[in-house]
């Protein structure tokens, strides 16, 4: 492997420092590819290209802070960001809650992130319920993560990881981290028990196998519902159609079958092809 120039060193670091480590090692392998094959500038015209394409695409600067984070990094943040809030909100002199509202919401988009539910003319009620949820450090967690991951899925679309011939549907990495996070969750099931009134007690995760949180029962029952509509639909003599909606282009990062970056693609993310849909 072709070694990175001494008088680049600091630059690919700063370039690539805040990634998480596979995405990377991947850029790292094309950088050597282009310092071996075609010239240092080149691979650093390539480098620069690529941060261009990842600052455009991560809608907060905090987002290139937290893409590495692991989740103690995101708690120790999520304490930060609710105790800033906490800040907003006992500092502000006003009784109207207008002000400290507005605050908190400008606070909150510098870190990209939107609250649901969000009115055009809120009440009292609704300033007052946005507020209680900056104060919490769980929701600022549960948010972050949230953050984390679409930024992840972003990147790893505006790089072309995620393709038919690659990295299929989502990233390896928000894959991986999703397994982790449901395998913590069935550990924290197994240790908790819930006791019925007639003091009979079970795990919450004998609980959780009986309900539609479990995914085999939700199949079943979503299986029975379309064999319901079959038997409605051939009762009445309908004929079925199953039509599927596909987007423009330019919302289409690869080809479908050679997974090679389409021209026509303009930075469009997945969530923004879902919204195209939803119109």
């Amino acid at each position: 492997m072709t070694e990175i120039h001494r008088d680049d060193r600091l630059f690919v670091d700063e370039k690539t420092n805040t990634l998480p480590d596979n995405f990377k090692k991947k850029i790292i392998v094309e950088y050597h590819k282009r310092l071996k094959n075609q010239s240092r500038r080149e691979a650093n015209l390539y480098l620069l290209n690529i941060s261009e394409h990842i600052e455009s695409a991560v809608l907060s600067r905090l987002s290139l802070k937290t893409l590495n984070a692991d989740e103690d990094d995101l708690k120790i943040l999520a304490e930060s960001e609710a105790q800033e809030c906490i800040f907003i909100w006992q500092s502000s002199n006003s009784e109207s809650l207008k002000k400290p509202y507005k605050r908190i919401l400008s606070f909150m988009a510098s870190r990209g992130i939107q609250p649901s539910g969000l009115k055009e003319g809120p009440s009292t009620s609704d300033m007052l319920s946005i507020i209680r949820h900056s104060i919490r450090k769980s929701w600022w967690l549960s948010n972050l993560r949230t953050r984390q991951n679409r930024d992840i899925e972003i990147i790893a679309r505006t790089l072309n990881f995620v393709k038919k011939n690659a990295e299929i549907y989502a990233s390896d990495l928000n894959v991986r981290r999703r397994r982790w996070q449901k395998q913590k969750q069935h550990e924290f099931l197994e240790n908790m028990l819930v006791t019925n009134e007639e003091g009979l007690s079970f795990l919450l995760s004998e609980m959780k196998a009986t309900s539609v949180s479990n995914p085999a029962i939700r199949k079943a029952e979503l299986m029975v519902r379309c064999r319901g509509c079959e038997d409605y639909a051939k009762s009445k003599g309908h004929i079925s159609l199953f039509i599927t909606l596909t987007c423009p282009s330019k919302y289409h990062r690869a080809y479908s079958t050679s997974g090679d970056p389409t021209k026509n693609w303009n930075g469009s993310s997945a969530r923004d092809a879902q919204e195209y849909l939803k119109t």
